[in-house]
């Protein structure tokens, strides 16, 4: 099974699934972030690159971790469970 980036965002978007993406700086802070209750599909982009702009103009939400002064970014795999958790606990 193979589609593309429009497919994707189509059948997402039809299915009422938010998608939202991380971004260092400009987006809505992860605390203020509302996640749909009909399903979230969370976009991640490397570390030193971030998301490809054609996901980036695609997305209903970008989201910023805030950081402490002197750290500039996580880990995928770390912003990951961050954004993951705050999915997790707005629907506990």
């Amino acid at each position: 099974l193979t589609c593309t980036l429009p497919d994707l965002f189509a059948a997402l978007r039809e299915t009422a699934v938010q998608t939202i993406g991380t971004v260092s700086e400009g987006g809505i802070a992860l605390p203020d972030f509302v996640a749909s209750e009909s399903g979230t599909a969370v976009f991640m982009g490397s570390e030193y690159f971030g998301l490809p702009d054609a996901v980036l103009a695609q997305l209903d939400q970008q989201v910023t971790i805030p950081m402490t002064a002197g750290i500039d970014s996580f880990s995928v795999n770390a912003a990951a469970a961050i954004v993951l958790y705050e999915i997790k606990r707005q629907r506990a």
